[in-house]
């Protein structure tokens, strides 16, 4: 005596789902485990950060190179020694307005507050490209900020590709400049 099962069709098409939807997951699962920089790369992008690619262009490592220059800061330093350090990471005209505008005027609150403070910098967003000029968002902490300073802060430098093909920074963008990226509120 044989009895007869009968499964009708729409519980046959749930089933082939379900096992193509675990079949589909389990490869995922085993992708990623694979490559874990997949997972980071994925969750980075959705925070906003460069990938690691973008972030390590040599646009990116002019701005990086620049702004550390920059926020690097000793009032132990001859100021000479520090303005040939900054410019080293700067264009040419990048080096005349950093030492006619920006220079003094920092130099003078070095002293004053006997500020000795080294920084990382990160990369975390080109914001404009125009080929030969590209501005960088980068983010800065400072090992000793001033009183009443925070620790980290996000400035916007602008780097040039020269003639001879390696990328050099301009300038940190003064307020002004930097408001054009700021988002806008409705």
């Amino acid at each position: 005596m044989s009895k007869e099962i009968s499964i009708s069709r729409k519980t046959i098409r749930t089933i082939v789902w379900i096992l193509i939807i675990s079949v589909i997951l389990v490869g995922i699962e085993l992708v990623l485990c694979s490559r874990p920089d997949l997972v980071s790369g994925l969750v980075n992008r959705l925070q906003g950060v460069t990938s690691t690619t973008e972030a390590d262009s040599p646009d990116a490592q002019a701005a990086v190179a620049g702004v550390m220059a920059f926020y690097s800061l000793d009032y132990t330093v001859p100021v000479g020694k520090w303005e040939d350090a900054v410019c080293a990471t700067l264009t040419a005209s990048g080096c005349d307005v950093f030492k006619a505008l920006y220079s003094p005027g920092l130099r003078t609150i070095v002293e004053k507050n006997q500020w000795q403070t080294s920084c990382t910098t990160r990369a975390i967003q080109m914001v404009e490209d125009s080929g030969y000029r590209r501005v960088w968002l980068l983010e800065v902490t400072q090992d000793h900020p001033l009183k009443g300073s925070t620790a980290v802060f996000q400035v916007y430098a602008e780097v040039a590709k020269g003639t001879d093909g390696t990328w050099l920074m301009t300038h940190v963008l003064n307020d002004g400049e930097a408001s054009r990226f700021a988002p806008t509120v409705p």
